[in-house]
């Protein structure tokens, strides 16, 4: 059997992606908004609003971070995030909708670098999608 050819794929923020932290966000703020109508807002809203603004302020940076690159390279047989970074790893599927895929990305090394999740669109590469699906389920 042969090895899946080597292939770099764009990845980041996707619509699926931006939907389901908009619809978190706004199911969140509805939440809250019903909990202080509910009662009179304590320590403990105030501590629940500041982890919302938190998880706000953490997932709008995510979406406007400029978009990466997944590559495989089939003669090293591993993976980089953004071939600058150079740093090796392996990937998981977390989810596979056929046209969407979740994968985690973890460095081989525990140095600096930590588990990542990446996104990937077939929309944004529709003619490389086939060879990262071969190269995300290929043997290793």
């Amino acid at each position: 059997m042969h090895n899946a050819p080597s292939v770099t794929y764009p990845v980041g923020r996707c619509s699926f992606q931006r939907w389901v932290f908009l619809v978190w966000l706004s199911l969140s703020v509805v939440l809250l908004g019903l909990w202080a109508w509910q009662q009179t807002p304590g320590a403990w809203w105030g501590i629940a609003c500041a982890f919302l603004v938190g998880a706000v302020l953490l997932g709008w940076r995510d979406m406007a971070l400029s978009p990466e690159c997944l590559h495989w390279d089939s003669r090293m047989g591993h993976w980089r995030v953004d071939a600058a970074s150079g740093v090796p790893g392996e990937v998981q599927v977390v989810l596979d909708l056929q046209n969407l895929l979740i994968l985690q990305w973890q460095p081989l090394s525990d140095t600096l670098f930590a588990r990542r999740c990446l996104w990937l669109s077939r929309t944004r590469s529709p003619d490389k999608w086939l060879h990262v699906r071969r190269a995300v389920y290929g043997p290793r």
